[in-house]
Parts: C-alpha cells; structure tokens; sequence
C-alpha cells in the first residue's frame, strides 16, 4: 500500500503554493492583448482567484485561443486559469482535453510538489497548482450562497477603506490589503432526486436509484437562507445572551499518526478527502441533511469535531450562513482547510477539550470519528462536546457501528451506552433530549437499491445517527 512520510503542519503548509505576485512582462509576451488580460488580472485577482466579469473571461478566451501553443506560455495558462473559474465549457470544444493533455493531469495536485512538472505562470499573479486544482474544485461563489445577492459579482474580492470593512464588488481606491473568498467546493455533489424511470421490462418496473432525502437545489436552499437572515424574528421572549468565547487553538498543536495521515490515496486535492474516493454528493447530501436536521440558522456557530478536508463546514457556510470551527487529527487536512474552506480550523489530536469553552456553540456535529476510539473514550468526547453546546443547543453524532460488511474495526458504542454515558449527574447536571435514526433513514429517501452507489456503504446497516438536544 502507497504511504506517506508523515509531516508537520507547518511542512503541510509549505506545500501549499504561495501568493503569486506580478512581474513585468517578458519580451516574448509584448502583445497589447496579452497586455491587456496581464493589467487586468494583477487588479482583480489575489492568489490564482479572480474577481470575475464577462470583460475578464473575454479576454482570457481571446488570449486562450491567440496563444495556443504559442510563445508566451505563462500569458497561455494565465488564461486557463481564470477560464476554469469562470466554468470548463468556456474553454470551447476540445479546449479542456488539450489543457489536461498538455498539463499530463491526470497527475493529482499532491504528485506535483517538488517534482518540477508544472510551469511557472510569472509574471502573472498565478500559482501552477491552481490548474490542476480548479479541475477539481469551484469558488464558493460560482454557487448559490446564502450571503450572495444580485449587486455581488462572482468570487467577491474585499478590501479594508478607512470607513470600515468592506465586502462586495472590487473597489480601486481602497488599500492593497487585499483579500480573497477563499473558500472551494466540489462541482460535482448534487443532490440526487429519486424518480420513476417508466420503463416497462417484463413484469417489472424499473426505478432511478433513490438518493438524498433532501431534493432541494442550492438556489432553494440560499433562497432560503438568506429569507432567514433577514425575517427571522423571535416575539415570545428576549434571546438569551449568549456567552462571548474566543476561539484559540492549543499552543501545543499537534496531529496523530493514522492512516488519513499515511496513505497517499485520502488526499483533499485530489477531491477523495480522508474517504479515499469520490463520493462528494453522499459527503454533500449528509451536510444538507444534518443541517436541515438541527434546524441550523445564519450566524450560527457550528463545531465539528474530526472535521477532515472543512468540506461540511464549507457546504454548510455557503447554504446555510453558519460560522464553523473544525478540530481534525490529521496535519494535511488541517494545511488545506485553512487554505481552502470556510471556517476556522485547529489541529488537534488528543481527546480532552478543556481548551475549547464550554456553552460555546449553538450545534456539534462529528461524522464517523467516534469509531475510531473505544467505548471509554468515545463516552469522555461525547460528554465534552455537550457541554460545549449552549442551552437549547443541537448535536449530531453520525456513522455509529460501521457495518461489518465492509471490515472496519471498531468498538460498538450502542443506544444504551449513550443513554448511560449522558445521564445528566454525569454531565455537570446537563439534561439532553435523545433520538437514535439509523443513517440509511436519515440521508436516504428510499432504501431500494441501497449499495448499488459508491457511497453507499456510510448507510449500511446497523450504521446510526444520535442527535442530541441539551434543554
């Protein structure tokens, strides 16, 4: 089996491509186009992400299709790479198959580093990486979000003026103290709805493979969102002040040798995650799920404890307006999600969580972490975690008891142990309400043909949910 050499956080995030800056053109890419698109990217773009326009994309289709194969390399792939932001079909036909032909990408982005494969886009403000990665990944804001509205343009650039922060379209007379939107989804998680193929064979119907329990688009589910932000109202009573905490993360930060951390396959770049495989729309569908589960709002805050790549909370941001906070073991995918995700991120691998402050957040959520520790210490995380909810606060707990068909080792931590382990004397006296849902009911909204998608394994049988209301 491949292994990796097992890095710290900060050798993780050495690997990362660093800030392109702008040079001055080379003799070879004097031509007033290639001017043109090179002045325009070093006023709106900051670390390979643009601030998108139709003016932009024309020109990098026109110096795209001058170029091809010409003279001035870095004007040619400077030109891809806002292209890929913008969307793979504004490459034209055979113009993407070109690109990969020539990058050889069928390399993922981690075989890259130090192996001098990839070009260099200078004078442009373009790492080489991002080629390879925007064939993986979109901005955050090429999606539907709950923040967005129709005066923002595409992947809002944000600078700080003297009257306060703004956030919003690209703005020439604040400072060059720029800031990007980070964040980078994987384009291809939908939510599969399930439908009827009328297709009769023989005796029997044929039926589509049901898939996520919820069918909504992300246009409905940011429609959504953002009518919450702004007609939320509470007339019963004043909300309950909620106790200010800052989130630090352990002076002594360090990760644990595990298999996320050994084998090269579960790679964040590469769009498997720690899962090792692409089954971003599972990954997605059980986002959603649990969001609409725990009723999450804008601004709420959200903890999640073995929080991978940041990918929940980033789908989770973008659609339901949360702040995140992430603690992950794994030192590669805490260099990423601090790179590429929304939310704030600690590496962290130990089980006590003193340092993070009690009545702190409005939900928990963990996905298949638990498992991992035995039946002693999955009670001690649990029991700290809810007391880190806020009163009326909401957590999740899911992948309890992988199935057995697909030969992971775990330590059962059955109905009954939770209801012993958060009995409210041994909870600091925290009374919590209890609903056990096993994970094929919950994320699926058919249970026929279970197993015949990739990702289908995470809802096996006896795999379950708890979801845990502290009163």
């Amino acid at each position: 089996m491949a292994t990796k050499q097992l890095l710290s956080l900060e050798d993780e995030m050495a690997l990362l491509p660093g800030k392109g800056r702008c040079g001055e053109l080379s003799p070879t890419c004097e031509r007033p186009r290639v001017r043109a698109f090179w002045e325009l990217c070093c006023s709106v773009c900051v670390d390979s992400a643009c601030s998108l326009s139709q003016t932009l994309i024309q020109m990098a289709q026109e110096v795209w299709h001058e170029l091809l194969g010409g003279p001035c390399e870095s004007a040619f792939l400077a030109a891809a790479v806002v292209l890929l932001q913008s969307s793979t079909l504004a490459f034209g036909d055979g113009g993407l198959p070109f690109l990969k032909s020539y990058l050889k990408s069928e390399l993922t982005w981690s075989d890259t580093f130090g192996a001098g494969q990839l070009p260099q886009l200078h004078p442009f403000p373009f790492a080489a990486e991002f080629l390879v990665l925007y064939q993986n990944f979109v901005p955050l804001s090429m999606v539907p979000s709950c923040e967005q509205t129709d005066s923002v343009e595409l992947f809002r650039v944000a600078c700080s003026s003297a009257d306060g922060y703004t956030k919003g379209l690209w703005q020439p007379n604040c400072s060059q103290d720029l800031h990007w939107d980070r964040a980078i989804l994987l384009p291809q998680a939908e939510l599969k709805k399930a439908t009827a193929e009328e297709v009769f064979s023989g005796f029997d119907w044929i039926w589509s493979q049901a898939s996520c329990f919820t069918e909504a688009d992300d246009q409905t589910l940011a429609l959504r969102c953002r009518s919450r932000r702004f007609d939320s109202l509470l007339l019963a009573q004043k909300e309950q002040a909620r106790k200010a905490f800052e989130w630090r993360c352990p002076s002594q930060s360090s990760g644990s040798r595990n298999k996320y951390s050994e084998q090269s396959f579960r790679n964040c770049a590469a769009g498997f995650g720690s899962w090792g495989r692409r089954i971003e729309s599972h990954l997605k569908c059980v986002a959603v799920q649990v969001a609409e589960t725990l009723q999450l709002r804008p601004e709420e805050s959200v903890l999640d404890w073995g929080s991978g790549c940041g990918w929940a909370l980033t789908w989770m941001s973008a659609l339901y307006g949360i702040r995140g906070y992430g603690i992950e073991a794994t030192s590669q995918n805490i260099a990423w999600a601090r790179r590429f995700s929304s939310g704030q991120y600690c590496l962290y691998g130990g089980l006590d969580l003193g340092w993070v402050s009690d009545e702190s957040f409005d939900a928990v959520i963990s996905y298949w972490v638990l498992y991992h520790h035995n039946a002693t210490s999955q009670c001690h995380v649990v029991r700290q975690l809810v007391r880190k909810l806020r009163p009326g606060g909401r957590a999740w707990f899911g992948g309890n008891i992988p199935s057995q068909a697909i030969n992971i080792l775990s330590e059962p931590f059955r109905r009954r142990d939770w209801m012993r382990c958060l009995l409210p004397a041994r909870v600091g006296g925290v009374p919590v309400s209890l609903d056990f849902l096993p994970d094929a009911t919950l994320f699926r909204n058919s249970l026929n043909h279970l197993g015949q998608e990739a990702g289908d394994y995470l809802h096996f049988h006896p795999t379950y949910s708890v979801v845990i209301r502290r009163m």
